[in-house]
């Protein structure tokens, strides 16, 4: 095992970097899960969470090598941004999937067909039906809400690293 004074400073860094994002990741999760809009939200909403996990440490490791090891390969910076786009699109995918999928649990348990059944039953029925209605259109569109924002900030943080590297093409 190496003494202290025999790691580099790059490792020092690059260990407190994952540190913080690892502190970092734990306490947005427990906050997340913590949130009303989430924990009423459907199971299909974790598999996305997995993937946002996914997608930060890509983004976090490119940010690394452009920054802090001042790493210029273009090519395989490239290659994790066309993964970082393509999780992105992936996580849009899970929503609509979870989406739909929703829709036809919800009908199956109401024994109502649909989006449009379960409004009906809102509008109809007593309070008891008008409660599960709520919570049902509750559940899948707070996944499809949080595929579309994971979808957009994966979109952005894109962008974002794109521009960056085109800089690097361009010298």
């Amino acid at each position: 095992m190496k003494e202290t004074s025999q790691i580099k400073p790059k490792q020092w860094v690059a260990t407190v970097f994952w540190l913080a994002a690892l502190f970092i990741f734990v306490m947005l999760t427990k906050g997340i899960s913590t949130i009303h809009f989430i924990s009423e939200a459907s199971l299909l909403i974790w598999p996305i969470f997995a993937l946002v996990l996914v997608i930060l440490v890509l983004s976090i490791s490119i940010v690394y090598s452009i920054y802090i090891k001042k790493d210029n390969d273009v090519r395989k910076l490239q290659e994790g941004l066309t993964l970082l786009l393509v999780l992105g699109g992936v996580s849009l995918f899970l929503g609509t999937f979870g989406y739909v999928a929703e829709i036809f649990t919800a009908a199956i348990e109401t024994n109502y067909s649909g989006i449009f059944g379960i409004i009906t039953m809102i509008v109809d029925k007593s309070d008891q039906m008008f409660s599960i209605g709520i919570t049902q259109i509750l559940k899948f569109n707070a996944l499809a809400m949080v595929s579309i924002w994971i979808s957009i900030l994966t979109s952005l943080i894109w962008f974002i690293l794109r521009n960056k590297i085109k800089t690097f093409e361009q010298v």
